[in-house]
C-alpha cells in the first residue's frame, strides 16, 4: 500500500492516523505491522495500555503510543507514506484530517 498525499489548503496540515482492524484484536498475537514514512520507520504492535477509564486493554500502538503520533506536513509539500502489513490479519489505515475517497481511507470494501 502506498499513500501519496499533497497538502495545499492551509499553512500546516495535521494528519492523525490510527488503525482499523477488520478482525478482532483477540486474534492478533505478537504480530507486527510496519509503516514507513519517507525516511522514518514506525512500528505498530499490540500492547497493553492503561486507558483513560482506568482499564488496561489490548491496543495497537504506533511507536508505543496510543493514540498514534500526529504527522505534520507543510503546505505544498508531498508526503509519500509506504505501508507494509507484516501481520497475518487484514488491516487498513484510517486517516483523520484529510478528505479522501472511501477506498483510500481505510474503509472496508
Amino acid at each position: 500500500m502506498i499513500f501519496l498525499l499533497s497538502f495545499s489548503k492551509s499553512k500546516q496540515a495535521y494528519l492523525f492516523y490510527f488503525l482499523v482492524f477488520i478482525q478482532s484484536l483477540n486474534t492478533i498475537s505478537n504480530q507486527k505491522l510496519l509503516v514507513t514514512r519517507l525516511f522514518t520507520t514506525c512500528q505498530l504492535k499490540k500492547k497493553l495500555i492503561n486507558h483513560y477509564d482506568g482499564n488496561v486493554k489490548k491496543t495497537i500502538t504506533v511507536n508505543g503510543e496510543s493514540p498514534a503520533p500526529t504527522l505534520h506536513f507543510d503546505e505544498g509539500k508531498i508526503a509519500v507514506i509506504y505501508v507494509t502489513n507484516k501481520m497475518k490479519t487484514e488491516s487498513s489505515i484510517h486517516w483523520h484530517g484529510l478528505l479522501l475517497p472511501n477506498l483510500q481511507d481505510g474503509v472496508p470494501t
